[in-house]
């Protein structure tokens, strides 16, 4: 489930970036600049794509959540499975209310990860607008925002949300107010987290870590 919602985001991704790298390189990028700045001091103007980027963070975060849902969907065909074996009757998931109440409790919403992606991009053009570096320098330092690292670690981070959640449900569904805090031992979980590993926690003092990678097991 995971991989797929990296190729998802990493679609997404590159058709902005390919979209980008045309815009910039269709004429004097730099000498445009200079005349919005001049136009607009405030720098309101200088926005590359212009509605495409909003036109782009709409469709790049429908097609996330998309991904996420069919991602709960198969992550709760798995639980189900344990959980049957245990004697637990089978569980119905929910794909759009796990997502929506992952977000919820996190307070992180999907959407924000466009905005981000479009407030790093034109925050790295003002600073390239004030150096002497030329376009390829500023097309290759935008690639980090859109590149095949940053779509794995969207997935990651997205998916471990969405398991921890349907854990979660499952074991409310199921009368588990206690259980075992279970933290992956790996460089992106956060030290509060690794902290509580092994921890009978209840469900009333749930807590959200700076990472993600965290998971509950009864």
């Amino acid at each position: 489930a995971e991989g797929k919602v990296a190729q998802v985001a990493l679609d997404q991704l590159q058709s902005r970036y390919r979209s980008l790298k045309r815009e910039l390189r269709k004429g004097n990028f730099r000498k445009q600049m200079r005349k919005f700045s001049k136009a607009d001091p405030a720098g309101d103007a200088i926005q590359p794509g212009g509605k495409n980027w909003d036109d782009w963070m709409v469709s790049f975060t429908d097609a996330l959540i998309e991904s996420l849902m069919d991602g709960a969907d198969q992550v709760g065909s798995i639980e189900n499975e344990i959980w049957m074996s245990r004697g637990y009757p089978q569980f119905i998931i929910d794909p759009q209310t796990i997502v929506d109440a992952y977000q919820a409790r996190t307070g992180k919403q999907i959407k924000n990860i466009a905005i981000e992606t479009r407030d790093n991009t034109l925050q790295a053009i003002s600073d390239w607008f004030n150096t002497d570096a030329g376009l390829p320098t500023l097309i290759q330092d935008l690639e980090e925002y859109f590149n095949e690292v940053r779509a794995k670690l969207i997935a990651t981070t997205e998916m471990g949300y969405v398991a921890s959640e349907v854990a979660y449900e499952q074991m409310g569904e199921y009368g588990i107010s206690k259980w075992i805090w279970d933290a992956f031992d790996d460089f992106l979980t956060c030290p509060q987290c690794t902290d509580l590993t092994g921890r009978v926690v209840r469900s009333d003092e749930r807590r959200v870590g700076e990472g993600w990678g965290s998971g509950w097991s009864p």
